[in-house]
């Protein structure tokens, strides 16, 4: 049986019927060298995956709740799939180069939902980016971010840079609830 799976076992009718299905442990998946593995965390599938260039991860279950990290010298995709990820505190901290795409869901909900470290790069094209008590992107320190689709929005602060960095907006939508949808110090915004 592939990893990530369980069987299902049914009966009707005095017939026995199986099947294979993903298993509700099963978060998320990344293929590696024509190898699809599944993991019971997204953390676990972005520590698979390493330093190795350009891997996308793959949401797999409709709900997940767990922060997640990516490391210096990783370069990833996060392919939200239709799925949510939701953290109490900051949901995806990037200290590398994150592209997250699909039509799915990045959520704090007591925090920063991405936080975009010291000059690393973020590229959001497609998903919701929600900071329901701060700020849905935390830009640092000469930090990059690229908006080319996706709904970025934040309770305080829809994007907020706190030094010199660089936001560039091809298209989506930038909101605050209760505050500003873009605060920068001395930040170069450029919108196209």
């Amino acid at each position: 049986m592939p990893t990530g799976y369980a069987v299902v076992k049914m009966e009707a009718d005095r017939v026995e019927t199986s099947y294979l299905t993903i298993s509700n442990t099963i978060v998320a998946s990344v293929n590696i060298n024509g190898t699809t593995k599944y993991f019971s965390t997204v953390q676990e599938a972005i520590d698979e995956v390493g330093t190795n260039e350009g891997m996308t991860i793959t949401l797999l279950k409709d709900e997940i709740t767990e922060g997640i990290t990516i490391a210096e010298n990783q370069n990833i995709t996060l392919n939200t799939n239709g799925k949510t990820l939701t953290a109490e505190g900051t949901t995806i901290t990037n200290h590398g180069t994150l592209l997250i795409n699909g039509n799915g869901k990045i959520v704090s909900t007591g925090s920063i939902a991405v936080n975009n470290d010291a000059a690393k790069t973020l590229t959001i094209d497609g998903p919701t980016i929600e900071g329901q008590v701060s700020r849905g992107i935390n830009n640092t320190s000469n930090g990059t971010i690229n908006i080319l689709s996706g709904h970025i929005k934040g309770d305080a602060f829809g994007i907020f840079d706190n030094d010199t960095g660089t936001i560039n907006i091809q298209g989506g939508t930038i909101e605050s609830a209760n505050g500003t949808a873009i605060r920068s110090y001395e930040t170069e915004i450029t919108i196209s």
